[in-house]
């Protein structure tokens, strides 16, 4: 018996921002709750938002085309999860001093 592949092997969900194992270094002149990255995704045509997840935890909801939300960062390592429906897609990204 062959197994069905998932459907999230060739998802039309996909992070554009950041991207994957991507490090960003917090602004030593900028105070931190004055930083900000950017997530942005691309969907299927009907996708009209997305939810924003860092580390399980939702940290807003983008909306079409770009799904573009500002995070704040703080230092650590992170999971960004972007989901619409049952898709999803995820980046590890670094935030160092």
């Amino acid at each position: 018996a062959q197994g069905r592949q998932p459907e999230t092997s060739n998802p039309s969900l996909r992070i554009l921002s950041p991207q994957a194992n991507d490090s960003f270094q917090l602004d030593p002149l900028i105070p931190d709750s004055d930083e900000g990255i950017i997530f942005k995704a691309q969907a299927s045509p009907d996708t009209a938002t997305i939810d924003w997840y860092v580390n399980g935890q939702k940290v807003g909801t983008g909306k079409a085309p770009e799904f573009r939300i500002e995070w704040k960062p703080s230092v650590g390592k992170w999971i960004v999860e972007a989901r619409a429906g049952e898709e999803r897609d995820t980046r590890t990204i670094e935030i160092v001093r």
